[in-house]
């Protein structure tokens, strides 16, 4: 990979290309982006201030893993206006981009293009940059460009130096504010027994999904029946304290780890909506991309407060209710040894739950050691198959790489997870994986 850590070189780029194509900030343009949160923060912030210049532009999604034959016809066939590519990883033969083409963050091979500005550490800083050229930045643009830098970080990765600034500046201007504590969804709107009770991330062994269990959890912790209807941030510190020690207890490392921990509130936003934390926005915008509802939380990023956020809330509670419902059922088939194993995949059929839920069934199942983290899992349902992987095994890219050159039509739905349309067998995607990953290996 190209180093793009200096920011100082990427601005310097930046403005290189902005003379090179004689931009005005006012060019008709297509905003491509992946389905990563960073990416949808990022991109949201181009958006807002295209529109607060009332700039004409298009928006639509690429892979996050992609190459530029994939972006030079997305640019193609929407007329090749200025196309700006946010937060994408490439990958296979280097070639030059079509005409009008910039980068902004993106992860780029060896040899690539001068028309890439920054890498995915400083995706925040370029594209602050970039929309700055076009408007004076907001607080409503400085809160999208934190959270890139924090969704960011909730993945592990390590921003640039500029890009964490902007995470401190946001703090010093009374845009963010940081907090410690339990950090799962909901925390502000939802009850103490419906925070456990839609917990996917983390999955909360014995109690997301089964309601007796998260009422039992409510009571052991002596919350009084008047507070329990009332949204677990106005809780007392003590009855927050009590439910989670109750959750420590008995809860793994694991899930611990990532259920306690740094969050931040966006203090901009109303204090009932869950996008005020940090902990809420990232399921939700998880959920589009397990939905394939990119729109929604393109939208919703760039600031869409009233239909389809409380139409994103809702399908995310539903989506959580069929996410464990299919776990239940695959942890009981995965007792009654009902499934098949092929060239070391997993294969189960028909857990009676909708295709979109799939990917974290199956992403449950390694978290929570159902299965071996180093096998594939093959969900299959309504003519669809979820290929789902231990993230901490495979990367995105390593599997997009083998099946490329598949008949299917393949859709990434989370680092972790490809859905199959219509195509290959799951018994001949499980051979395909093996002799791919191991030609790789």
């Amino acid at each position: 990979m190209i180093d793009h850590s200096d920011d100082a070189f990427s601005l310097e780029k930046l403005d290189g290309l902005w003379a090179d194509l004689e931009l005005s900030g006012n060019d008709k343009s297509l905003v491509l982006i992946s389905p990563r949160p960073e990416s949808l923060f990022a991109a949201s912030l181009i958006c807002r201030a295209y529109l607060k210049n009332h700039t004409p532009f298009t928006l639509t999604y690429t892979e996050p893993v992609s190459d530029f034959g994939r972006i030079e016809k997305i640019s193609q066939s929407q007329g090749a206006p200025l196309t700006i590519v946010v937060g994408t990883e490439f990958y296979g033969p280097v070639k030059e981009p079509p005409n009008r083409c910039i980068f902004l963050g993106c992860e780029s091979p060896s040899e690539s293009s001068d028309r890439f500005v920054g890498s995915i550490d400083s995706l925040s800083h370029v594209c602050c940059a970039f929309a700055s050229k076009i408007v004076s930045l907001d607080n409503w643009h400085k809160q999208l460009a934190a959270a890139v830098v924090l969704a960011q970080k909730s993945r592990n990765l390590t921003p640039s130096a500029e890009s964490e600034n902007i995470v401190r500046r946001s703090l010093e201007a009374g845009i963010l504010e940081q907090r410690r504590g339990l950090r799962l969804f909901g925390i502000n709107h939802l009850s103490a027994k419906d925070v456990l009770l839609y917990s996917i991330y983390p999955y909360l062994q014995g109690l997301s999904g089964v309601e007796d269990s998260c009422d039992k959890l409510v009571k052991e912790a002596n919350i009084p029946l008047s507070k329990r209807a009332l949204p677990m941030i106005s809780l007392s510190n003590d009855e927050k304290e009590r439910i989670s020690q109750i959750l420590i207890r008995d809860s793994s490392n694991a899930a611990i780890g990532s259920m306690f921990g740094e969050d931040y509130i966006f203090l901009h936003e109303n204090r009932e909506t869950p996008v005020r934390f940090m902990s809420s926005i990232l399921p939700l915008l998880k959920t589009c991309w397990k939905l394939l509802e990119l729109g929604i939380a393109a939208s919703v990023c760039v600031g869409d407060r009233s239909r389809l956020l409380h139409s994103l809330i809702k399908s995310h509670i539903e989506y959580c209710k069929s996410t464990t419902r299919g776990f239940h059922t695959l942890t009981k088939r995965a007792d009654e040894g009902k499934f098949q194993t092929a060239h070391d995949s997993i294969i189960i059929s028909d857990l009676g739950v909708e295709p979109s839920v799939l990917s974290d069934v199956g992403r449950i199942a390694f978290d929570t050691g159902l299965f071996d983290s180093q096998r594939f899992l093959l969900l299959e349902s309504n003519r669809h198959t979820e290929l789902v992987w231990n993230s901490e095994i495979h990367a995105l890219r390593e599997v997009f790489a083998v099946l490329e050159n598949t008949k299917a039509r393949i859709k990434s739905t989370s680092p972790y997870s490809i859905r199959l349309f219509n195509g290959r067998k799951p018994s001949e995607i499980a051979e395909m994986m093996h002799d791919g990953i191991e030609n790789t290996s």
